[in-house]
Order: structure tokens, then C-alpha cells, then sequence
């Protein structure tokens, strides 16, 4: 299975060179040798470090965020829509029959 994966990567580099050379309409581009080595360390986060992740940088996460956060916002409008506001009145107020 590994070196099938390998296989394929190397296809895939020169499907790209070809792609490349077409788009810069050069095919000497085709016949140069593509070489590096990646000293990379492998990453094996934890679930919560990607869910961390994740609602930081989602923007489908942000937008439910922000919904969420609005229809809070909306109940508590609301709440203190539903109650009556009182008025202190101290006066004489005329009402008149018609």
C-alpha cells in the first residue's frame, strides 16, 4: 500500500509539471527534475485541540456562533418586552368625554 501512495504522488507531480507547462507555455518545464527532502515533525493533535481549532477558524462555525449569540440577544429583548414598563405620573390629567 506504501508504495502504491508513493506511485501516485509521483503522478501527480508530473500530471502538475505538465498542467504548469502548459499554462506557461514552456516545455522545457517537462524535463526538469523536481528534488527536496522535508524534515517535518508529524502532528498528532488531540480531539480537542481540532475541535479548538475548528471553532476558531470555520467560518460555517463563526456564523452559528453568531447566531446563536443574536437569537440570545433577541430572548432577552423579549424578556424585557414582555414586562410593563411602569410610569410615574404626579399631576392632574384631564380626560375628556366625547
Amino acid at each position: 500500500m506504501r508504495l502504491s501512495a508513493v506511485r501516485q504522488a509521483e503522478l501527480s507531480l508530473k500530471q502538475v509539471i505538465i498542467r504548469l507547462a502548459e499554462h506557461l507555455e514552456d516545455a522545457t518545464i517537462t524535463k526538469q527534475d523536481v528534488a527536496a527532502e522535508f524534515n517535518l515533525p508529524l502532528l498528532r493533535p488531540d480531539v480537542e485541540t481540532l475541535r479548538q481549532t475548528a471553532l476558531r477558524e470555520r467560518p460555517d462555525v463563526q456564523a452559528a456562533e453568531r447566531e446563536v449569540e443574536a437569537a440570545r440577544e433577541r430572548l432577552v429583548l423579549e424578556q424585557a418586552s414582555s414586562h410593563t414598563d411602569i410610569t410615574p405620573f404626579v399631576g392632574y390629567k384631564r380626560l375628556a368625554a366625547e
